[in-house]
């Protein structure tokens, strides 16, 4: 009597490709929430704002940019404008 034998391949249910995307979109997923959980408080909003704003041209730039993160995140404006942001920060360094 003969034996016979198989080789079973087992095939991967998804591709490297669609894990490598999936991987990618877990990392960005896991960038924005510790983004919103920074940007989430007036303290967080402040040291990102301070973080970025070596690189930023100007210090309005440097809260639009921060302001627009915020926006895309919670779907609203953290504050309507520079000037808003400016007294909140003023309040928040003097009760340091």
């Amino acid at each position: 009597m003969q034996k016979y034998t198989f080789k079973i391949e087992i095939m991967p249910i998804i591709t490297t490709h669609e894990l490598n995307a999936i991987q990618q979109k877990l990392k960005s997923a896991e960038e924005n929430y510790a983004l919103a959980r920074l940007l989430g408080t007036p303290e967080g909003f402040f040291q990102h704002y301070f973080k970025i704003l070596p690189s930023s041209r100007t210090q309005i730039e440097a809260f639009n940019d921060v302001n627009d993160q915020y926006f895309e995140i919670f779907g609203d404006w953290r504050y309507s404008d520079y000037n808003s942001f400016r007294l909140c920060c003023k309040n928040y360094k003097s009760k340091k």
